[in-house]
């Protein structure tokens, strides 16, 4: 009787996380006057300017609420305050209003600025292009955190459950350990391979980590029961049933059929057709089953030959 551990490796490769995705997408229409980022896959930061827009929606929301801004009459102030909830509903940045507040100017450009930490996935415009309240600007993803995508066989499915915690290792920083966590095992099983896609995350604060990278995944190594266990060497497999060559002592051996579950570092796992304690063959077995076997079918053509007193159809012959 031991202990056999779940553990299970296999190879996964890196992609963005898509719950950190933000599309840069102006709510009205104009035009983009200056871009700041103008290439796929830039880095940028939060807070850092992205493009600047020419947007009259924009411009006429900010003009009204700076006419409001130094009202002293009572009466005033709710519509100041609604002149502002508008600046809010059209998607002016926050940054442009307080500089409006600050200044007491406008600006007939706006410029927008990143959301978050990330990479530009998706850049749709250029300089000078007309801009719209349907089609985002750019589309950035987060690194902070990445998604790695394992195959594992679907034999193993059973092993690897959500919140199960993962260690990574990538050949671009070796020594390094990554360490994450399985968020879901997806349900697409691969015709061709028959495997099935563990989704797992993991923390890329220093942004190690870049999608299409391969890693290697070890997937946490959490004890079972204790079972009893078998060298896998000692099972004979016959296509119809599995059998252990049992000693007996004193030169002689039985047949045991036993139910084989899992099978890990050359030991099988015993459900049923053993006791522990029991002495197994492991070297030879397979010529133990042959003589048997040859032996057995020997007995039965012999016991059939003509004039043999036990076969039944001689014993009604005249």
């Amino acid at each position: 009787m031991k202990t056999l551990s779940s553990r299970i490796e296999a190879v996964g490769s890196v992609t963005f996380d898509e719950r950190l995705i933000e599309v840069v997408q102006p709510r009205v229409s104009g035009f983009v006057t200056h871009l700041f980022v103008k290439a796929p896959l830039e880095q940028v930061r939060r807070g850092q300017p992205l493009a600047e827009i020419l947007a009259p929606q924009w411009l006429a929301a900010q003009q009204d609420y700076l006419a409001l801004l130094d009202a002293p009459s009572v009466a005033a102030k709710p519509v100041r305050e609604a002149a502002r909830e508008r600046l809010r509903v059209l998607g002016v940045p926050d940054t442009t209003v307080l500089a409006l507040e600050k200044n007491r100017t406008t600006d007939p450009t706006t410029t927008v600025y990143a959301p978050i930490d990330g990479v530009v996935t998706e850049l749709t415009t250029r300089e000078g292009a007309a801009s719209d309240s349907v089609n985002p600007l750019m589309r950035i993803n987060g690194l902070s955190r990445v998604w790695v995508n394992a195959q594992i066989p679907e034999a193993q499915a059973a092993l690897v459950s959500e919140g199960a915690s993962i260690e990574a290792h990538a050949t671009a920083w070796p020594g390094v350990v990554f360490k994450g966590r399985v968020i879901g095992l997806l349900p697409d099983v691969d015709l061709q391979t028959r495997t099935l896609t563990v989704r797992i995350e993991i923390e890329n604060a220093q942004r190690r980590l870049s999608p299409g990278m391969f890693v290697s995944v070890v997937f946490g190594a959490s004890a079972s029961q204790s079972q009893l266990l078998v060298p896998s060497e000692a099972v004979i497999v016959t296509g119809k049933r599995s059998v252990v060559i049992v000693a007996r002592g004193e030169g002689a051996f039985d047949v045991a059929d036993v139910k084989i579950g899992a099978e890990r570092d050359g030991m099988s796992t015993v459900l049923s057709g053993l006791e522990e304690g029991q002495s197994v063959v492991v070297s030879g077995q397979f010529l133990i089953d042959s003589e048997a076997s040859l032996k057995s079918t020997i007995d039965r053509l012999t016991q059939a030959q003509p004039g043999n007193v036990d076969d039944p159809a001689q014993e009604s012959r005249p």
